[in-house]
């Protein structure tokens, strides 16, 4: 050994335990609120049952998706016919896709609620009665004429990207 070497040989200090641990782990503290979250849906559904089966729309809900349902259609079948066509912008064929994935999607939850409480999903021949606008289907706000589709199924390239925008936009303007 040199000079500059020491010869400490002394164990470092070792540290306290730890205290026992008072209170509860993470696990019983996940354990004792799922069962609570159990409780309290058990309860409410005891304590609501007497409602648990009572349609919750109103005429306003169901003319609601009735009609939206029905304008969606033709939101999916103006897409289609611009899926369908060649020398159209890869994009503008994307948001037509979104467009009938989107709302397919919401006439199928439409269809699946007035299901559920016995509604039919056929508006009928009149729309807009829950809004106190009532008028023929083949009228709503919004949906192309007959000549407007024919024009787009005949329209290529330009001409029916910018007829699908425009058909698009006062769509869904409408439905706004």
């Amino acid at each position: 050994m040199t000079v500059t070497e020491s010869a400490d040989t002394t164990e470092p200090e070792a540290a306290p335990p730890d205290p026992p641990r008072r209170g509860l782990s993470g696990l019983q503290i996940g354990v004792l609120v799922a069962a609570l979250a159990f409780l309290g849906g058990a309860i409410g559904y005891a304590v609501g049952d007497g409602q648990a089966n009572a349609d919750p729309f109103n005429a306003v809900d169901v003319g609601f998706m009735q009609d939206m349902g029905y304008h969606h259609d033709q939101a999916t079948e103006l897409s289609i016919i611009l899926l369908d066509k060649d020398g159209v912008d890869p994009d503008l064929k994307a948001f037509a896709q979104e467009i009938i994935v989107g709302q397919r999607y919401e006439q199928g939850v439409y269809s699946a609620l007035l299901d559920r409480w016995g509604h039919s999903s056929d508006p009928g021949d009149t729309v807009m009665g829950w809004m106190g606008e009532e008028q023929p289907t083949e009228t709503m706000d919004g949906l192309a004429t007959p000549e407007q589709i024919d024009a787009l199924i005949a329209a290529e390239g330009d001409e029916a990207e910018a007829l699908w925008i425009a058909l698009m936009s006062e769509h869904h303007l409408a439905g706004l």
